[in-house]
């Protein structure tokens, strides 16, 4: 039986995290025929929360959430 490998992606908002993310896996499914589980945080951040992370877009000013 082969060890598990844990294999994580980070960054800013809209880096692209999740776009890397679906082509490694699909890369790691197809290619090498590799048995991948894929566990995305995205759905655990609660934008309505008190203290939500936020971030000044630089171009418009605009207050926005920060999914970091």
């Amino acid at each position: 039986m082969t060890k598990p490998l844990i294999i994580g992606f980070a960054g800013g908002s809209a880096a692209g995290k999740s776009t890397l993310t679906s082509a490694f896996v699909e890369a790691l499914r197809g290619d090498l025929g590799c048995r991948t589980t894929l566990i995305m945080a995205d759905r655990y951040m609660q934008r309505d929360a008190p203290n939500a992370p936020t971030f000044v877009s630089p171009s418009t000013g605009e207050v926005m959430f920060n999914a970091n």
